[in-house]
């Protein structure tokens, strides 16, 4: 009997023992959280408990909320980073009505959220660092959990280096709404009451005026490379009524201190953003102050760009940046994809490409052909050989429309004419681009067209040429606008009409002036390519050239009697038209300008 109850005491004894141990071990498992990390990335929703760690008594981070990731958000973190550089994890808040003693004992603290990393979490699932001293987001509690009654806010936090977990401090567990993986990304917006940071981390302010993006490279290539691409900075804009923008003299604007660089963004009809290339700004990565019509500003949020716009494996750029003309200018060319030219498409007219090029040399291999083929008098419709180009000029900036490329091209492959590698790259860009289409052999018009200017060209004219050559796009892609045109140029007077034809001639631009088409493309293009006020005077100019008057003294006689007020009514018609339609305005095809 004795023997018994010892066997029976022994027995408890060892269960109580084996409880004990298991009731240790279990507490230093991670612990499951009452939310759900999501990943969003490529349209997949992979939920995951997150599980929450345990701190050490006395630890200095008792009252913080430390969590694990699992092994699959780790993966899909890993993946993110792999693919993009960079990945962010984001927390979302959403916030019950506070009462007066709870506001009380949030006023005056700070949350703060960051990232764990293997070295901070011991083997059993403690926290090991005592202080974790690296850069965090930081925020207000009382003003945080106020902004998150009205609607969940939401922080992104960076990173390049995959972390194991995250911490939060100074918040209570219940305010949190959930915690997803997405793409990395920095700045803010309004609408989604959205703050995303780098690993550098920063403070929120709800007061939404400016965001230092210094830290920028922490997600982002610093330089444009063969592997990754400056990132891109889109700025959104609360929608205008239409016509609510102002006139054209006195354009409503937002005006941005980015660096040392003041960028203009002109209001114009439809416009809900605008797209900034940061390898076009003068300081990439600076704090973005917002100087004037901050309130029309969404959000500007830093992204990465699409991989899309890599080069080619053979160096060659065939996707082109979208993005306003404003930018193209003064583009630094460090910041060029191809040592040669960049190639660009119109943000408002996407089916626009623009080419920059580094000098005339390479201009000419891309078009000169192409201009002899479809605008000289004499060569239109006939290939001709480089022997016979010799030294001929073509155009220090050029305009060709779809259906024009396409007849250039199929000519060229009927008759196994040889072009030169720069005629075929233009033509895999075109076709890449939907300019042209391929089909069964030939090529046939699709959306577009292709403008060019020249680096070799100087500044001022630049703006010239290439505002010139934009309004031919505009032209050669809107219907409307054309018969705008055409109903302009029918309406002026026939002297007028006949000065142009003379003063084209005099330039050599060898046009064919029986050409219908062509010569109301030109008359369009010649009224919008300067400032309203400039039009009359430019032409008086022209008239007064010697080698001008020498073909049509009389013309210029004309021009100079009437103060070349017939340009002047037709340009006032043409610029009401592209104010209303699109925000632009004789001498200006950009909404940006700096």
């Amino acid at each position: 009997m004795e023997k018994q109850r010892r066997l029976l005491i022994a027995g408890i004894c060892l269960v109580m023992f084996v409880f004990c141990v298991l009731s240790l071990f279990i507490s230093r498992r991670p612990k499951k959280s009452s939310f759900l990390i999501d990943s969003t990335i490529n349209n997949q929703f992979l939920p995951c408990p997150a599980q929450q760690l345990s701190t050490p008594r006395g630890n200095s981070f008792h009252d913080s909320l430390f969590f694990l990731l699992t092994d699959t958000q780790r993966k899909e973190l890993s993946l993110e980073i792999e693919q993009k550089g960079s990945a962010a994890l984001c927390i979302s808040f959403l916030c019950t009505p506070l009462s007066e003693k709870k506001r009380s004992e949030l006023s005056g603290k700070v949350m703060n959220y960051g990232f764990l990393y293997e070295d901070d979490i011991t083997k059993n699932y403690t926290i090991h660092t005592d202080r974790i001293s690296r850069p965090v987001v930081n925020a207000d509690v009382l003003s945080l959990y106020q902004h998150a009654l009205e609607k969940q806010v939401t922080i992104s936090l960076g990173c390049k280096q995959l972390p194991v977990g995250f911490w939060l401090s100074g918040i209570d567990q219940s305010v949190i709404a959930g915690v997803h993986i997405a793409h990395a990304s920095m700045g803010w917006d309004k609408d989604y009451q959205f703050f995303a940071f780098s690993s550098a981390g920063g403070s929120i302010s709800f007061d939404t005026t400016s965001f230092d993006f210094s830290g920028a490279t922490e997600l982002f290539a610093a330089t444009n490379t063969a592997e990754r691409l400056m990132p891109r900075l889109t700025v959104g804009l609360v929608p205008l009524a239409d016509g609510n923008y102002g006139t054209y003299e006195r354009q409503l604007a937002v005006v941005v201190k980015n660096g040392g660089e003041t960028i203009t963004i002109r209001r114009g009809p439809k416009q809900t953003q605008v797209v900034l290339p940061v390898a076009a700004l003068v300081e990439p990565f600076a704090r973005f102050q917002l100087v004037a019509g901050g309130d029309s500003v969404s959000s500007v949020l830093m992204t990465a760009n699409d991989a899309a716009l890599l080069p080619r494996e053979d160096g060659m750029v065939v996707a082109p940046y979208v993005c306003d003309p404003g930018l193209i200018l003064k583009w630094k060319r460090q910041n060029w994809r191809n040592h040669d030219y960049e190639l660009f498409a119109w943000n408002m007219f996407p089916h626009v490409l623009l080419f920059d090029t580094v000098n005339y040399s390479v201009q000419d291999d891309f078009f000169r052909r192409i201009a002899f083929f479809v605008e000289k008098q004499g060569y239109r419709g006939r290939l001709i050989t480089d022997e016979e180009l010799g030294n001929k000029h073509g155009y220090n900036a050029h305009d060709y429309k779809a259906d024009d490329l396409a007849a250039f091209f199929n000519a060229a492959s009927q008759q196994n004419f040889p072009l030169n590698a720069r005629e075929y790259l233009l033509k895999d860009i075109l076709i890449a681009n939907g300019v042209l289409i391929a089909n069964d052999g030939l090529l046939t018009a699709g959306e577009g067209a292709v403008i060019s200017v020249s680096q070799e060209t100087v500044l001022g004219t630049r703006q010239v040429l290439l505002t010139h050559e934009a309004y031919h796009g505009i032209y050669f892609s809107n219907e409307d606008f054309r018969n705008t045109v055409s109903a302009v140029y029918m309406l002026t007077e026939n002297d007028a009409i006949a000065f142009l034809k003379a003063f084209w001639t005099a330039q050599l631009l060898n046009y064919d002036v029986s050409d219908e088409y062509l010569m109301q493309n030109e008359f369009m293009a010649y009224l919008m390519q300067r400032p309203l006020g400039e039009t009359g005077p430019y032409f008086i100019t022209a008239s007064r050239r010697p080698h001008v008057a020498a073909v049509a003294k009389g013309l210029c006689d004309y021009i100079q009697y009437t103060n070349g007020q017939a340009y002047e009514q037709a340009a006032e018609v043409l610029n009401e038209y592209a104010f209303t339609q699109w925000g632009l305005a004789a001498g200006r095809v950009s909404l940006v300008s700096r």
